[in-house]
This record gives C-alpha cells, sequence and structure tokens, in this order.
C-alpha cells in the first residue's frame, strides 16, 4: 500500500496551502486557466505556478515505495506537477513493472482495465502529495510510438478510456508526446483534439508535447481546446538551440497569441548528454534555460527533468531505444542530483512575488550582450507599472539598465543557494554583478 509522508515544505505560499494532504486542491479548487489565458490558477482564482518533475516512466515501472520516496522529495522541493506517460507500451516502456500493457493488439486494440487500475494508484498518490498530475494521454514520437501505428479511431477511444479513468484526480491533460504537429500530421492531431475534447468538456487545461524546439503557431493557434502551448526547447547546448530559448518563435509568437498559456515542459535534462557538445547537461545549463524560459514570454511556469528518473532506471544503463543520451544513473541517485533542489530555490523566488503579471521586456536592457554572444543573453520581464523588475544573468558582470531605472533597489540572488544581498542601479542606470556565475535580480519600486 502507498504510504504518504507529510513534505519537508510546509505552510503557505501564493500557491495555497502545502501539506502533503492534497489540500492545495481542497482549499483552492482544481487548476484551471485564468481569465486572461497566460497562466494557471486554481478554481477560486488563487494562482498556480507550475513547476513540474518529468517522471515519464515513473508510474509505470517504480515499485510502490520507491514512488512514495520520490514523491516526497519532489513535494519538498516545492515541484507542483509530475509529468508522466499514462501507457504502455511507448518507445521508453513496452510494459508496466507488472508486465502488463494498456492494450493488446496494434490493429483493433482491446483495453486492459488492470494496466489501468495499477497506474490510478500512482496517479493517486501524486494529488496526496499536493501535487499535479500531467499525463501524455499518445506518445507519438516514432514509428515504433503508439500515437503513430495505431489507428485514429483507436487513439481517440484509448483517449477517452484514459481521461475517464483518471478526470477523478486533479490532473492536466497532455494530448500528444513529443510529436510532429504539422502538415497532413497536424490535421490528424486537430482531428483527434476535437473529438476528444469538445466545446462540451469541463475546464481541466489541455497541452501538447511538442518536438524539440518546435511551435506550430498556424496549424494549432485556432484549436479551441488547446489551452498551453507546451512546447520543448529540446537537450541541446548549441548557439542555435540557445537563441531559440530566448529569442526563439516563443518570443515573438506570445504577443500574437492572446489564448494561450506557454510553459518550456522538456528543457535539457540534467545530466544527458547533450546533443551538440556530448557534455551531460549540467545544474547550470537547466538553470540558465529554466529561467530563461520563465522570461521569454508571460510567466506561468516550466518544468525539469533529470536523466535516470524520466526512464526510472533501476541500475544504471542506457534508456530502452534512447542511443547517445549517455548512461543514465538509478532513480535513486538521480533524484539528488544538484538541479532539483535549485529548482525549490526558483520556486521560492517567483512564488514569493506576482509572478503571473510578469511580462517580458527586452527594452528594460540598453546594450543587450546577447546579441553578440546567446550563452549572455539577459532575460528581464516586469509587471505593468515596473513595480517589479525580473533578470536573468547568466553570466553576471555590468548590465546598462533603462537609465528612467536609476537608484533603483532590490535583491541579487543566487540560483544555487537562494542567498540574498542588496543590490542597486547607479546613477548612470548601470546594474553590476560578479562575473563567472549567474544571477536572479529583482527590482521594486524605490
Amino acid at each position: 500500500m502507498l504510504r504518504f509522508f507529510l513534505p519537508i515544505v510546509v505552510g503557505m505560499t501564493s500557491l495555497g496551502t502545502v501539506d502533503g494532504n492534497g489540500s492545495r486542491f481542497a482549499e483552492h479548487g482544481p487548476v484551471q486557466v485564468s481569465e486572461n489565458r497566460r497562466h494557471l490558477q486554481h478554481e477560486d482564482g488563487t494562482p498556480f505556478f507550475w513547476l513540474a518533475d518529468t517522471a515519464w516512466n515513473g508510474p509505470l515501472l517504480a515499485d510502490e515505495e520507491d514512488w512514495d520516496t520520490y514523491l516526497m522529495d519532489r513535494a519538498g522541493k516545492g515541484f507542483t506537477a509530475i509529468q508522466l506517460v499514462s501507457h504502455a507500451p511507448w518507445r521508453a516502456a513496452e510494459k508496466d513493472a507488472e508486465g502488463r500493457t494498456a492494450w493488446l493488439g496494434r490493429n483493433d486494440p482491446t483495453i486492459n482495465p488492470a494496466f489501468f487500475d495499477r497506474l490510478e494508484k500512482f496517479v493517486k498518490a501524486i494529488n496526496d502529495y499536493g501535487m499535479l498530475a500531467a499525463p501524455v494521454l499518445m506518445w507519438t514520437c516514432t514509428p515504433d510510438d503508439p500515437g503513430q501505428y495505431l489507428n485514429e479511431e483507436a487513439i481517440v477511444r484509448i483517449m477517452r478510456y484514459e481521461i475517464d479513468r483518471l478526470k477523478k484526480y486533479q490532473v492536466l491533460w497532455i494530448l500528444g508526446g513529443d510529436g510532429d504537429y504539422t502538415g497532413d500530421l497536424g490535421s490528424k492531431w486537430r482531428r483527434i483534439g476535437r473529438q476528444v475534447f469538445p466545446p462540451t468538456r469541463n475546464k481541466t487545461p489541455v497541452a501538447m508535447h511538442l518536438c524539440g524546439m518546435s511551435l506550430p503557431y498556424k496549424e494549432l493557434s485556432t484549436e479551441p481546446w488547446l489551452d498551453i502551448w507546451g512546447y520543448q526547447s529540446g537537450h541541446g547546448d548549441d548557439d542555435k538551440t540557445l537563441t531559440w530559448m530566448h529569442s526563439g518563435p516563443v518570443a515573438f509568437t506570445w504577443p500574437e497569441d492572446s489564448k494561450r498559456t506557454f510553459i518550456n515542459m522538456e528543457p535539457p535534462y540534467e545530466g544527458l548528454q547533450a546533443t551538440h557538445s556530448n557534455e551531460p547537461h549540467s545544474s547550470f545549463n537547466v538553470r540558465r534555460a529554466v529561467y530563461w524560459s520563465l522570461l521569454n514570454a508571460p510567466t506561468a511556469g516550466v518544468s525539469y527533468g533529470a536523466h535516470g528518473i524520466w526512464s526510472w532506471q533501476t541500475e544504471p544503463g542506457e534508456p530502452l531505444n534512447h542511443a547517445g543520451g549517455g548512461i543514465a544513473p538509478p532513480w535513486s541517485e538521480a533524484i539528488n542530483l544538484p538541479g532539483s533542489g535549485e529548482m525549490g530555490i526558483l520556486a521560492s523566488v517567483f512564488t514569493g512575488l506576482h509572478w503571473w503579471q510578469l511580462r517580458p521586456n527586452p527594452d528594460l536592457v540598453r546594450d543587450q550582450p546577447g546579441m553578440l554572444d546567446p550563452k549572455a543573453f539577459i532575460a528581464t520581464a516586469q509587471n505593468a507599472d515596473r513595480s517589479i523588475i525580473v533578470l536573468y544573468l547568466p553570466i553576471g558582470g555590468r548590465v546598462e539598465m533603462d537609465t528612467d531605472l536609476a537608484g533603483r533597489t532590490g535583491d541579487r540572488i543566487n540560483p544555487m543557494t537562494g542567498e540574498r544581498e542588496p543590490i542597486s542601479i547607479d546613477p548612470n542606470g548601470n546594474l553590476d554583478s560578479p562575473v563567472d556565475a549567474d544571477w536572479v535580480v529583482i527590482l521594486r519600486e524605490s
């Protein structure tokens, strides 16, 4: 039987009460999209900051005691959601831990209720720790994934069953996982979305999980069922990828689309071998990606992933059908990678603000170093009256700010430790931070 413990983090935040017994939802109601469509909130209007961990295979392969240990750790570090795959087979898991699949057969699949009996226990546990469950209803990346080899009628039938089994829990639906939603494939998934989520559906939010560095704005922008652009910046580390993160399609699409929430649901996984350098992604790589992603569009949240957690390794090895990412450590080791603790610091930084009011404003910086070096890009956002300004400096140094901000004071925060120290903009509009480190700066109205 699953055991539930009190997470490390307790008390009141802008997220509501977090006490390990699901009271976030009991107190504030289910999660839905805000009235302005820019972030998530509870039914009573309390903003919900999305900080998800990527545990795609966790509910499929974990045993109950290990899943309990994992959830206690993530809740204690401030995570608010868990991303998972709600079926097997898929490319990274052929069966669940008990040897079951979600359906039998390929041409006319027969749903296996026993698979979902097990899955439900693991989804319920996510809620019992006060976190939202975010199941991918159908993975569709390669021909080995059911979103490609199943026919359209079967996909719709299975998705409807998944929704029927899980709708009693606190969830956010992810329609498709890691797919190409352009051209003919885009037409297919638009039809599927309309059948699975008709206009009469309830307010449970729906997202898509897109291919890396993809934002099929024109193909999906008119879909009434799509609430969240769940994009993926991917696992590269070259200049093109970094530019895409902070100054790519997301940065110039969000002002054109007033109906969507933008969330990077797959930044680089900590410990995964980077696509370009072939070096494991460090916690710094992850921090840089998530802060850029929080500030490149109206702030709503971000996801984190760790090599070894997403595939739920029980021993060191290369995840199934995922060559090239390097040997993944067991989940019990990956759970302690430093980046996951730094996500808790990120959560405390943003939940200490009215983060849902933040909007990007690149004009706050007079001389953007990211124009010459994408790795040096300074992300900036503010609320409507500039009483709160947030900056992320990936390499520190001098920032030439808008001279109207001269004299403004605030805090410089170490994103690895959470330590704060006072900072101010000098009379010439300059803001200085130590070089060779990344910093978060919060400026408030003097």
